[in-house]
Formats: structure tokens, C-alpha cells, sequence
């Protein structure tokens, strides 16, 4: 019979996690492995939706529940480190937890709040990111939010939002401070038939070019 055994860092017998090979039949979903400064990471998710991740050693650096089993290790945050992405399964799509790669340690932490922000997409060379996620109305509602994160956890600095479907349409960019908005530009709806995709396209456009201009 095959087994793993994955001992905590502090090797408390109490904390070992044995995965037989009926574990791996019948709960075990997704595996991935990946090397970081030299050291050697296995990720195992299972149908449980736990996530495990285990060093060269066998020693266990993440043990979390409520994480769908579906995961890749890719380096998120530009610093060269591979990262623990984690795709949840959810009615809005590309929702995503974060686990970042933390040199010191040589662990992985989860980022506070960053499933709050679907569909990450980064700003190049900045330090930024935007999200995007439907509001309502056959995605006719939409919002784009502008973040960064800071000592494993998210900060929102800025909003678009989109109406496209009744009332007072159009598209309002707002600034954020203490989760408070306050409105700084307005658009009409037929800015976005400028881009080829539309949305998305001014969206991404808009957050590349200001960015800036909701920095601290």
C-alpha cells in the first residue's frame, strides 16, 4: 500500500497526516509539485476541498480547509517565487483564493480578502492589480476594482462600475478610502465602442493609464 506521511514542522505526532492509497483513489483530486528557492513543494487538493502542501522533507507548510481542489502553483505577485492560486467554485466566475510564496519562512500565506476581487489581472511593472465581477442584469451591471496587497492582505483604492442596463446608465470611476467611495470621473456608454472588446478593453485601458492616480 502506498503512503505519505506529512509531519508538521514542530513533528508533533498528533499532527501527522498519513494518505493511503485509497486516499488517493477516492479523495485525492489534483497534485502539482514545483521548486522554489531549491526546496521542492507537493500541493495535494482533495475532494473534501482541502488543500495540503508538503516540503522536500515531508513536513506539512499548508494545511487548509475550504479550498476547492483546484489549484496551480504560478508566481502571482512578479517576484519570481511561485505562488499557490486556488480557483473556487462559485456562481461568479474566476473567483480566486491566494496563497503567497513567503521567502522568510519558506511557506505559503493566505491573502486576506482576495476572493473579493475576481478575474486579478495585473498592471505591469506596478504593483497593481484590477478585478472584474458582474453586479446584475445579465452582466449588464458590472465592477472593476483597483487593489494592491500589503502584508498578506488586499486594499481596494479605487472602482469602476458599469450600468448598462436601466436607469441612470453609464460608467462612474470612483475612489476608495475606508471602503467609502467618492466619485472622481463619469463616462457614456458609447465610450466603450471604442475598444474592440469593449468592457474589457476600457477597463483595462482605463486602469493602465490611471492608475496613478489613486496611489497614497
Amino acid at each position: 500500500m502506498l503512503g505519505i506521511f506529512a509531519c508538521s514542522p514542530s513533528k508533533d505526532p498528533r499532527d501527522t497526516v498519513v494518505i493511503t492509497q485509497s486516499d488517493i483513489d477516492s479523495t485525492l483530486v489534483s497534485s502539482h509539485t514545483t521548486t522554489i528557492l531549491g526546496e521542492e513543494y507537493r500541493g495535494f487538493g482533495t475532494s473534501e476541498q482541502k488543500l495540503f502542501v508538503l516540503n522536500s522533507k515531508g513536513d506539512t507548510v499548508v494545511s487548509q480547509s475550504d479550498m476547492y481542489f483546484d489549484f496551480e502553483f504560478r508566481d502571482f505577485d512578479g517576484d519570481s517565487l511561485k505562488d499557490i492560486v486556488v480557483h473556487e467554485l462559485s456562481n461568479t466566475p474566476s473567483v480566486q483564493d491566494l496563497l503567497l510564496f513567503d521567502r522568510a519562512k519558506m511557506t505559503f500565506t493566505m491573502v486576506k480578502g482576495f476572493n473579493n476581487f475576481p478575474d486579478p489581472q495585473p498592471i505591469e511593472g506596478t504593483g497593481y492589480y484590477y478585478s472584474y465581477h458582474r453586479s446584475g442584469c445579465a452582466d449588464n451591471f458590472w465592477n472593476s476594482d483597483l487593489f494592491y496587497i500589503a502584508n498578506f492582505k488586499t486594499q481596494r483604492v479605487a472602482n469602476i462600475s458599469g450600468n448598462e442596463c436601466s436607469g441612470e446608465m453609464g460608467i462612474v470611476v470612483s475612489k476608495v478610502k475606508d471602503e467609502q467611495k467618492k466619485i472622481v470621473e463619469k463616462f457614456p456608454l458609447d465610450i466603450l465602442e471604442k475598444y474592440h472588446d469593449r468592457k474589457w478593453g476600457f477597463i483595462a485601458d482605463y486602469w493602465a493609464k490611471n492608475y496613478s492616480k489613486f496611489i497614497k
